[in-house]
Parts: C-alpha cells; structure tokens; sequence
C-alpha cells in the first residue's frame, strides 16, 4: 500500500468521522439517560454494523444492493422507520424520565439491548453500504491485487468512527448550568434522529 494513499486515507477518515451522524445522537443520548453501561454497548452495537458493511462490500454484496433499486429502498426505508422509530422512542423516555420521582430506583441497563438497537442503525443504513462501496476503493493503489485492503482500510474507518462516539459522549458529559438548555438537548438527539429517518425515507 502506497504510504501517499495511506496517508490520505487516515486525514479523509477522521475528517469525516469528526462529522456527527444518526450513529453519534443515539450514543449520546444513551449515555446521557443511562450512563457508560447504556453508551458502551450501544458504540459496540455499532461497531458490528460498521464491520458488517465492511464486509458486504469486501464480498460484493453492497454492489447488488446498490444495483438493485427494489432491494436498495426495502433496505432504506426499513432503516428509516427503525431511525424514526428511535427518535420516537428517546423522547418518550425523556418524558418519561421526567414523570418518575426522583426518589424512585433506576432501572436495570440491559446491555444487549443497545447492542442490538446500535447494530440495526448501522446495518440497515444502505447508504453506509454505498459510502464504502465508493469511498475505500479510491484508497487503494492501481493494480493492487491484494483484496484484503479493503478490509485493512474498513477496519481503520471503523475504528476512528469508534472513537468519535466515545469522545462525544466525554464532550457530553460536561454539565450545563442553564436547566432549559440543559432540556432541551436531552429531546435536541431524539428529534433529529426522527427527522433523518423522514429525510432519508423522502
């Protein structure tokens, strides 16, 4: 592998990563209800489905999916539900948080559950699928004949994208003083991420 290509690759990666997505409201808004037994799950959670379209497109599948239109909007618009879904979900928590006594016990953290709602954002995001399909083949040096770059390369993506969910739920720990900002970014992840589902659905 060309160190230029390399090199490239590890700025462009970060770059992007740094941008928050549908992936980084759901971490944030976990952690922010449930603490790191809720956030580390669910950034495992999506891990997995980063890994899962490295995968599809180191074996060619991305490819029919992106060439099939009918196999490409089943996939979309059950991702779209699932991120409207979320969204609907996180604000009915949020109201629900605030019904409950402050005295009350909390609720047992089920971690597998996080697991499995962070897999499902990722898995079912076709566009991810195209992402890589058109994104990490750019990277690779004409002529190479080795295909586990892809895999090498998807691995890197994946890994800096781990590590921009965790460091924005850090950033999302500093405590606001002013109690209506404060409301309003516990509703702010579960109404954008209602609204990406809309969008990508239209």
């Amino acid at each position: 592998m060309e160190q230029l290509n390399l090199a490239l690759f590890l700025t462009t990666s970060l770059v992007i990563n740094a941008v928050p997505g549908p992936d980084v409201l759901y971490v944030i808004s976990n952690h922010k209800h449930k603490g790191w037994q809720a956030a580390i799950p669910s950034i495992a959670g999506l891990f997995a489905g980063y890994l899962f379209h490295v995968f599809i497109t180191f074996v060619g599948i991305s490819a029919i999916i992106t060439g099939n239109p009918v196999l490409f909007n089943t996939v979309k618009y059950l991702g779209s539900a699932y991120l409207v879904w979320m969204g609907i979900s996180i604000i009915y928590e949020v109201l629900k948080k605030d019904q409950k006594s402050e005295t009350s016990a909390p609720a047992p953290v089920r971690g597998s559950k996080y697991f499995t709602r962070g897999f499902i954002i990722s898995a079912l995001n076709p566009k991810v699928s195209v992402f890589f399909l058109s994104f990490l083949p750019q990277f690779i040096p004409q002529g190479a004949t080795d295909s586990y770059l892809i895999i090498v390369l998807g691995l890197i993506f994946c890994a800096g994208a781990t590590f921009f969910n965790f460091l924005y739920c850090l950033l999302s720990s500093i405590q606001l003083k002013n109690r209506f900002k404060h409301k309003i970014l516990d509703f702010l992840p579960g109404v954008i991420l209602a609204s990406v589902g809309v969008y990508t659905a239209l």
